[in-house]
């Protein structure tokens, strides 16, 4: 501290200068007087501390801090600060003290005190800033991985794990792992679905709305491996990894173990090219199928609109009424998947009716009240949107027998063809009576988009003999010509194309086929097979040859096809009548089974298995060829005069109708000839053949039965690779 009048060096205590007698300032501040390092006393301000026995002020007031070079000191050209002359100073000995000469120089002594605090303060502020820099790189290893979508260096943090969406292998880890997922834009989901299957098929779904959960918010258990689906909010199915679900604490040091180490946190990312690494060992647990594809998201849909319609109308069940055998399915009691349009994806069909309905037999019109309860409805999978689009909503059929049914039919354009009916009551005045009936049809246009069209008939005074007969095709008046040729357009009219009989509704047949209760087995396959789409995906037909032998080896297939051989032995009339083969259509490694039953008229079945299931195709009047390893095959026969060649392919997992021939017998004023049409236009004879062959070369067909011996005390063939319903059991379980 120094005189501000001629700079003599002043004492803490002192009040005036002993070299010139001025009264010595003091800061406003309150001050403290403390003692320093070398027994002396000093005066610090409130709120300082001493700095190697020096106050803040002090520091402040003898040398300006700053960081701009002194004005004495040099650029010695390298960059650096040259050290600058010091003055009134002597040398210092080896302990670093000053010598006796030079105790009294107070000048000296606080130059070296300023040449110390500089130094001081310098050191001060670069260990400041390192500490600084270290917080800074450590925030940015913590915090902007997460934030910019990245890992932090997965394979060297102990805490965090990353697998891929199609992983086929399963990921341990603990009820509280946190578990994040990115989109296939790089960045973390928000808000989702997650949809956690365990190995009992129980299903629970969640909705996540903070970017994050663990197993046991979904109902993961530990002791159990779930399947894992999520859905980002436009729809599209993620296919996560299965989670093994365990108790085990994580193990950092646990060396050769390291891929088994359970993680805090888990990140499920889409896998870019870069990450897939053919050559690299983690490769078979990789999948570069992302995200599943459109069929796999609108499982997911059928799945929700399944659980909606369940809520509101529950599950299905059968009523027994209260006559004889009387019985109905109520509830949500009818559900299939057919692909109409034959795009690949599925249409969900689905028939419902509320709970607790009941019969009243002394209402007039009471059967027109009960069957107006059953109501049928057609969705579509948008892909465009991912949602689905109900296509059509309509009646249920019935027969003048009492069934309430289903009405499936084949579509002349491949795909299939639903319809239903309901009609409006008739007056009691014969004259003026008019019965309406409206025929509500959904089909494939020719252009493949699906096409639902009312057609209605109205007759006037229909117990007159001058009854008329009007007709109107979505609720215009057109004549019975083109009425007629709408229903051939829609296939209503071809007697050959009934595909699926589902009854809801029966009023006392004892027959099995008519039976609700088989209605309500189908829906729950159907469930079940949605349920499998929706979790795990499906196998289209482009898979290498390995996942086909994976198919194979599973023997799923073997199971499938015993279940329906064993099904329709027990449920039809045709009981263990029938002869069966295997045989090789499409040239995959899973045959075909061919059924032919005791009488030309019962026709036989080609079964197919695709896509997780068994398809069938209905053989009218038993004539049955096919192409091997081509997936063609041909139904042919007839009777009465009228006979007929359909030629049929399997294609995405269905049989497809690819031409249809027909020709008819005609007796010309006793000329018998023959009219040939082909996909419903005329032809001649030459050219029906020759169209035939173009679509189906006969010269290589194979008929099974050619060389088989027929019995006719049991109406079966016998031969080599003919079977009865023990021995074709046997043959697919050792194929």
């Amino acid at each position: 501290m120094f005189c501000e009048s001629c700079g003599h060096p002043l004492n803490p205590s002192d009040k005036f200068c002993t070299g010139c007698g001025a009264p010595v300032s003091r800061p406003d501040s309150v001050t403290t007087v403390m003692q320093r390092n070398d027994g002396q006393e000093t005066i610090v301000a409130e709120g300082e501390s001493l700095i190697n026995g020096v106050s803040e002020s002090s520091l402040s007031d003898d040398h300006e801090a700053t960081d701009a070079t002194p004005a004495d000191t040099s650029d010695d050209g390298d960059g650096t600060d040259a050290q600058p002359e010091r003055i009134n100073t002597v040398g210092d000995d080896m302990n670093g003290t000053n010598g006796p000469d030079d105790v009294d120089d107070r000048n000296n002594d606080d130059n070296q005190n300023g040449a110390r605090r500089r130094r001081l303060r310098i050191a001060v502020g670069i260990v400041a800033a390192v500490v600084v820099m270290i917080l800074v790189v450590v925030a940015a290893v913590m915090v902007v991985p997460r934030l910019f979508g990245g890992t932090g260096g997965t394979d060297s943090v102990s805490d965090r794990n990353v697998v891929y969406y199609g992983s086929s292998k399963a990921t341990k880890v603990r009820p509280s792992t946190t578990i994040v997922l990115y989109g296939d834009d790089g960045e973390p989901l928000d808000k989702y679905d997650v949809t956690v299957m365990d190995e009992s098929g129980e299903v629970t779904t969640t909705h996540v709305t903070d970017g994050e959960f663990t197993p046991a918010e979904v109902g993961a258990e530990p002791g159990d491996t779930y399947s894992v689906i999520a859905r980002d909010p436009d729809g599209t199915v993620l296919d996560v990894p299965d989670l093994d679900i365990v108790e085990q604490q994580k193990n950092p040091d646990d060396g050769d173990n390291k891929n088994d180490e359970i993680h805090d946190e888990l990140v499920v990312k889409p896998e870019t090219d870069e990450d897939n690494d053919s050559n690299d060992s983690a490769g078979p647990n990789k999948n570069d199928v992302q995200t599943s594809n459109a069929r796999r998201t609108a499982y997911a849909l059928f799945y929700d609109k399944i659980q909606e319609l369940q809520d509101q109308y529950g599950e299905g069940q059968t009523v027994d009424g209260p006559r004889a055998d009387e019985q109905w399915a109520e509830g949500l009691s009818f559900v299939r998947l057919l692909d109409f349009n034959e795009d690949g994806i599925e249409e969900l069909v689905v028939a419902h009716c509320p709970q607790g309905l009941t019969i009243d037999y002394n209402t007039p019109g009471y059967m027109d009240t009960f069957m107006g309860e059953f109501n049928v409805e057609v969705y579509q999978f948008n892909s465009d949107t991912s949602t689905l689009d109900q296509v059509y909503a309509g009646p249920t059929c019935f027969t003048n027998g009492g069934l309430i049914f289903v009405n499936i039919r084949a579509d002349h354009n491949g795909g299939y063809a639903i319809s239903g009916v309901d009609n409006k009551p008739i007056s009691d005045d014969a004259d003026t009576a008019v019965f309406t009936e409206n025929q509500y049809v959904l089909a494939s246009a020719e252009d493949g988009t699906l096409k639902s069209v009312t057609l209605s008939t109205e007759t006037i005074g229909m117990y007159t003999q001058n009854a008329e007969q009007r007709y109107y095709i979505d609720g215009k008046a057109v004549d019975e010509q083109q009425f007629n040729e709408q229903q051939d357009k829609l296939g209503l009219t071809d007697p050959t194309a009934y595909e699926l009989h589902s009854t809801l509704y029966n009023p006392g047949f004892t027959e099995d086929e008519y039976s609700c209760q088989k209605t309500l087995d189908d829906t729950k396959t159907t469930v079940e097979q949605i349920l499998q789409g929706m979790m795990h995906g499906f196998d289209d037909g482009t898979v290498d040859s390995a996942n086909v032998n994976r198919t194979k080896d599973s023997e799923a297939w073997k199971q499938a096809y015993i279940d329906r051989i064993n099904q329709e032995a027990n449920d039809s009339a045709h009981g263990t009548s029938g002869t069966y083969m295997l045989i090789d259509i499409d040239g995959n490694d899973i045959p075909e089974v061919y059924t032919r039953w005791s009488s030309e008229a019962e026709g036989g079945d080609v079964y197919s298995y695709a896509q997780g299931k068994v398809i069938e195709q209905s053989i009218d009047r038993s004539g049955f060829s096919y192409i091997e390893g081509q997936s063609l095959f041909m139904n042919y026969g007839g009777v009465m005069g009228n006979y007929f060649n359909l030629v049929y392919s399997i294609e995405n997992g269905r049989f497809v109708e690819v031409a249809n021939g027909q020709y008819v017998e005609e007796n010309n004023n006793g000329n018998w000839s023959y009219r040939y049409y082909w996909d419903g236009k005329e032809v001649s004879e030459s050219e029906y053949a020759d169209t035939l062959n173009d679509v189906y070369d006969t010269s290589q067909a194979v008929d099974p039965l050619e060389n088989a011996t027929f019995n006719a005390s049991t109406f079966t063939y016998t031969g080599n690779g003919i079977y009865d319903l023990n021995g074709i059991i046997s043959a697919i379980r050792s194929y």
